[in-house]
């Protein structure tokens, strides 16, 4: 991994603040530039499709002024048919020279009766002349079609819907439809129709030729919302802008259709392309002069190419401005963090042992300054602790040295138990101090070849004093072993002697077992210690209670012993309360009465060794690695009873 240096970290963190609020800056700069564009946008867009309206009303309106001046004319002169045709082919040639998609005419008159009608006069366009044809007949009724009949009933302008004129001008087109007049008696009487009539195809191709920037799509819907012009031929005439919505299942050109056919004016944010299938904004407003609607769709990437390039400017100015300021952070952060580098390196020597590496100077009364200083004191305050760790080292040693000496010595005021060949018993005796001294003791003499004198103690407090004060113990029960034959005797001389020359208050637990190894006769004083346990050799256990006893030290006092005869194989156990009393973890005590049951899963068929190895295993596994909290001493004697049996040679 790449070691990330403090002036790197500073500009990380510095530039991850200048992105949020250039980032804030920026989306509020785009949204208010989008809210106040859009609305100019759309309305330019608007105008747009105001002005292609315009353009097609002006198409239609040219045509119905024409057509309703020639209805004034034949109204108000009285003319006959053929000045009748006269004044329409004029109009229609003339229309034909502004109006491509004009495509013919006629004069159609009340019919007399429909058995004999009159005929009507209709001037197609043939070879880019308009042709004149007499229709009205029983096959071509025209009297009953709409474009005759809506003029007859309400004499007013009617665009027709679009429709197939066959036997006419035989192609799809529109018709304007006026109806002219006689005069009689200063009334008006409906005389006939006059008619101009679009061909839609032509029609679809002017309302391509519109002008929008190069961008969009246009339709042009009937009254009825058939489309009239659509980017898609097969859609002109045959299909209507509803029907198409519910067929695709499209909810807003469902929407957009009716508001249309409505004749409303209005947009859509966002619907499909009826070419590319594209998102686009979709404007539409009504054609005045023939009820009619225009709409057109501009795709929105090209409507809103504007807004774009000023939302990619406002990102370049972002972008410069936080390179800019990364440069300017990088060049600020290494200027802050160079005399942190060498605070740095001058605290890497010190730490390779040169205390004397020379600081930087740093006239500042900055953070910097203040670490600076700081470091001058450490390195001053750790010479001087070097040189008091170096003694206090020195003194530590000197002293584990002399402790271990001490224990040197207190292991060799114990008796040792290994390598004993005596076939009258068997003896094993372990001593574990808490510390590196301690203040348990045991002891085992024999006296005139047949007695065995046991004993085992624990001196009050740890460490130098209880080993100190168990040396003491350790000579003088020695000596007094010798000097008195019971263990009462043994008992009273040393109690009275500590009573007298034990100014720091100690005392000592103790108990003292005398075997007679030719008979099995045990006498034994208890001193405030712990019971013995006495296991039979038929597997029960006993333990020795104490017998009004008191430790050593406390008061002078006559000690009473008791007496009990052990049998060949039996195995008395003794131990101080460290093993009883050794902690786990959680300050729980392993107790007699786990003690016991291990010694009741014991075999006497096993080694006194073996003994006391279980039972500190077992003590180990309880503890579980909690430390030692005070001495462990146990002592294992078992009584064999070959009384035939010749001492060991000394």
């Amino acid at each position: 991994m790449l070691r990330q240096t403090l002036a790197w970290r500073l500009t990380r963190w510095l530039l991850l603040c200048a992105i949020v609020v250039l980032g804030a800056i920026w989306a509020v700069a785009v949204y208010s530039v989008q809210e106040q564009m859009r609305i100019p946008i759309d309305s330019s867009a608007m105008a747009e499709v105001r002005n292609a309206s315009s353009q097609i009303d002006r198409i239609f309106l040219t045509v119905q002024r024409s057509v309703e001046n020639l209805a004034e004319v034949m109204t108000v002169r009285s003319v006959n048919n053929d000045e009748i045709r006269d004044f329409l082919q004029l109009v229609l040639t003339d229309l034909r020279q502004t109006n491509p998609a004009v495509c013919g005419g006629s004069a159609a008159p009340v019919p007399p009766n429909l058995q004999s009608p009159r005929s009507m006069s209709y001037f197609s366009l043939e070879k880019d002349k308009f042709v004149c044809k007499q229709l009205g007949t029983p096959d071509y009724r025209y009297w009953t079609m709409p474009w005759y009949t809506v003029p007859r009933d309400t004499w007013t302008v009617y665009w027709s819907e679009p429709y197939f004129d066959k036997g006419g001008g035989n192609v799809l087109m529109t018709t304007c439809s006026i109806p002219y007049f006689t005069k009689k008696n200063g009334k008006k009487n409906f005389a006939g129709v006059v008619t101009v009539d679009l061909d839609l195809r032509k029609l679809d191709r002017i309302m391509r030729n519109i002008q929008l920037h190069g961008i969009g799509y246009t339709v042009l819907l009937s009254k009825q919302g058939i489309y009239l012009s659509h980017p898609d031929p097969r859609m002109i005439c045959r299909e209507n802008v509803l029907a198409v919505a519910r067929k695709l299942g499209a909810t807003d050109l469902d929407y957009a259709g009716r508001r249309m056919i409505a004749g409303e004016e209005g947009m859509l944010a966002n619907i499909p392309s009826s070419t590319t299938g594209r998102p686009t904004r979709f404007f539409y407003t009504p054609v005045r002069s023939t009820q009619w609607s225009i709409g057109i769709g501009f795709p929105i990437r090209e409507l809103m190419r504007p807004l774009y390039i000023m939302e990619l400017q406002l990102s370049l100015i972002c972008i410069a401005g936080l390179l800019i300021l990364v440069c300017g952070m990088l060049v600020l952060c290494k200027r802050i963090t160079r005399p942190l580098l060498h605070l740095s390196d001058a605290a890497k020597a010190i730490g390779a042992g040169n205390l004397q590496a020379p600081l930087p100077d740093y006239p500042m009364e900055d953070e910097i300054g203040v670490l600076s200083r700081s470091f001058r004191q450490m390195q001053s305050e750790l010479a001087r602790f070097i040189r008091e760790l170096k003694a206090s080292t020195e003194a530590r040693l000197h002293m584990e040295g002399e402790l271990q000496a001490a224990g040197a010595i207190q292991r060799s005021l114990l008796p040792p138990t290994a390598g004993n060949q005596d076939p009258r018993f068997q003896l094993a005796a372990t001593l574990h101090p808490a510390k590196g001294i301690g203040g348990d003791l045991y002891d085992f003499v024999f006296r005139n070849d047949r007695y065995a004198v046991l004993t085992i103690g624990d001196v009050s407090g740890k460490g130098v004093p209880a080993a100190l004060f168990m040396a003491v113990m350790q000579t003088l029960q020695r000596s007094r072993m010798q000097d008195h034959p019971m263990p009462t005797e043994i008992a009273d001389a040393v109690n009275a002697y500590l009573c007298k020359n034990n100014d720091a208050l100690m005392f000592v637990t103790w108990f003292c077992a005398v075997v007679d190894l030719t008979n099995g006769d045990v006498h034994c004083v208890n001193a405030g210690h712990n019971a013995p346990r006495l296991m039979r050799k038929d597997g029960t256990m006993e333990i020795l209670e104490q017998v009004d006893g008191a430790p050593f030290g406390i008061m002078e006092a006559s000690y009473t012993e008791s007496h009990l005869v052990m049998k060949p194989g039996d195995t008395l156990f003794c131990y101080t309360d460290g093993v009883t009393e050794a902690m786990d973890k959680d300050h729980q005590q392993y107790g007699e009465e786990r003690m016991d049951a291990c010694l009741k899963k014991l075999s006497l068929q096993e080694s006194p060794d073996n003994w006391i190895w279980n039972v500190k295993k077992d003590m180990e596994g309880f503890v579980n690695g909690a430390p030692q909290s005070d001495d462990i001493t146990m002592l294992c004697f078992r009584y064999m009873g070959l009384q035939n049996a010749e001492p060991p040679e000394k």
